[in-house]
């Protein structure tokens, strides 16, 4: 594929990622108040199961194991799947902290009207876009899925399901967790393929490594 052909391919992916999540962005508030109406107590309590699995701290210690099982072992790809892991965890991090903050969008719980407020804030609450553990489960599922094939598919599932918990317990608007699922997929994949070669990486081969 020559190189306009895959800028031309990105711009229009980038495109229809973002109609995507404007659309989207129109249950927002209708989804917050429909979370608000029903407390469940048996959904209540998958959903936090749920969100333990998109935390950070847990996903950091369990590639840290793995790395250290890949070295205990001689075992190359193991290594690289908990030093990658690892990595694309710290990145993240970094990236979902930067926007929580700069961007300053109230979580559902105090956000009472269909407006869409943003701005700077470092105060409690104001912390909701994008999704930290729709991020992180993303990230690590793209940094596993690149190495472990066969296990793509049940890690995206997990990590959509982490995202719908954040939604159903009320921390989180279905954007943030769209958006927060693509950054991890994004960053987490150029963490696995290797941030030195993430220019020889087209999208059409990114979409073929991953089918």
């Amino acid at each position: 594929m020559k190189r306009w052909e895959q800028v031309l391919f990105g711009v229009s992916s980038l495109a229809i990622l973002l109609i995507i999540g404007f659309k989207l962005h129109e249950l927002d508030m209708p989804t917050a108040r429909f979370v608000r109406s029903f407390n469940i107590g048996i959904v209540n309590q998958i959903g936090d199961l749920m969100a333990v699995a998109g935390k950070g701290a847990v996903l950091t210690v369990l590639f840290v194991l793995v790395a250290l099982v890949g070295w205990w072992l001689k075992h190359d790809r193991l290594k690289e799947i908990g030093v990658r892991g690892v990595l694309a965890l710290l990145w993240v991090t970094l990236v979902v902290q930067l926007l929580k903050h700069l961007i300053g969008r109230p979580r559902p719980r105090f956000a009472h009207a269909d407006q869409f407020i943003l701005g700077p804030s470092l105060g409690e609450g104001l912390d909701s876009f994008p999704s930290g553990h729709a991020i992180n489960g993303f990230a690590a599922a793209a940094v596993i899925g690149w190495f472990l094939p066969r296990l793509r598919v049940p890690l995206f599932l997990l990590g959509g399901l982490i995202g719908i918990s954040r939604v159903v317990r009320g921390s989180h608007f279905p954007t943030d967790v769209y958006t927060g699922a693509v950054l991890g997929l994004v960053i987490g994949t150029l963490v696995a393929a290797g941030f030195k070669h993430w220019k020889d990486l087209a999208f059409p081969q990114l979409i073929q490594k991953y089918r």
